[in-house]
């Protein structure tokens, strides 16, 4: 994921490296027509070497001016992987799944932030 995506240098702070979103929980898309951005937002957490989970934060991709999108499934929703990258004309997010929601989706513009939660 490249840290030209606004708003992805506050989630590498957070987080302190750049994630790729493994493990997380996708809580909620909202496909939206322009001018309004369509939402991601996940769920996830820093996993330490010895399992144990920290910095929890729920994360939201904003989505403007979808170009296409090729979505399937909706079951446990678990990334296995999420990326996101602009290829000098659209920005293009791929998610792959351990379970359920995968897809890509081609737009204008991807954005993103995070906001720490106490858990």
């Amino acid at each position: 994921m490249d840290d030209e995506i606004p708003g992805m240098k506050d989630v590498m702070e957070w987080f302190g490296y750049k994630p790729v979103f493994h493990d997380a929980i996708i809580l909620a898309v909202d496909l939206r027509r322009d001018p309004n951005p369509s939402l991601i937002k996940l769920f996830y957490w820093r996993t330490k070497k010895n399992f144990r989970r920290d910095l929890h934060a729920l994360v939201t991709f904003y989505v403007e001016g979808i170009e296409s999108l090729d979505l399937e499934g909706w079951n446990d929703n678990h990334v296995s992987d999420l990326d996101v990258k602009y290829d000098g004309e659209s920005y293009v997010m791929d998610i792959t799944s351990s379970s359920g929601f995968d897809g890509e989706i081609r737009a204008r513009k991807i954005s993103v932030s995070v906001e720490p939660l106490q858990v």
